[in-house]
């Protein structure tokens, strides 16, 4: 896990010192999001919650190209997983519950399937008190030049989900 977390942190500095040589803020390329999950704790016995997630992006698909046909972006937000709770557990008549919530940051891959349809995969690392590597995969769903729906799974350290998200490109 260890060494996973080191690439993962070796490959994010090396792509963005490579995209700041020659950064310049273009608002076209900025976004920001947010939505629901349905999340299913790792822990046996407790029930599985709704949460919220809030976020900011930026592609940096011309700063670091991969391949033309390979999209990249940044991500940073803040989430929370709802609270987990289980109700065979209770000390002095109270239910037992978790939550996680915190920040995250993830560089997040598509490619364009179809004129208005992309897939969808993210790596990166949540903040939260449940901190560790967050995966996922998905698919994104163009409205229109300024709005996408995004609907993904999303694997984290204690718990996993269903998310779906709307974005708005600034």
């Amino acid at each position: 896990m260890k060494l996973i977390l080191s690439l993962t942190a070796t490959i994010a500095l090396f792509f963005s010192a490579a995209a700041m040589a020659e950064f310049e803020f273009d608002k076209s390329k900025a976004y920001v999001g947010g939505g629901l999950a349905y999340n299913s704790p790792d822990l046996s016995g407790f029930d599985s919650a709704i949460g919220f997630q809030g976020f900011a992006g930026y592609d940096i698909s011309d700063s670091v190209s991969i391949d033309e046909s390979i999209g990249l972006s940044v991500e940073v937000g803040y989430a929370s997983s709802g609270n987990f709770s289980w109700s065979g557990c209770s000390i002095l008549g109270v239910v037992c519950e978790w939550n996680s919530n915190g920040l995250w940051s993830t560089a997040v891959f598509d490619y364009q399937v179809k004129d208005k349809i992309k897939t969808i995969g993210r790596i990166g690392y949540d903040l939260a008190n449940a901190s560790g590597l967050i995966i996922g995969a998905g698919g994104l769903y163009t409205l229109n030049e300024q709005m996408d729906v995004v609907i993904e799974y999303v694997i984290r350290n204690r718990h996993k989900g269903l998310q779906a998200n709307f974005i708005y490109h600034l």
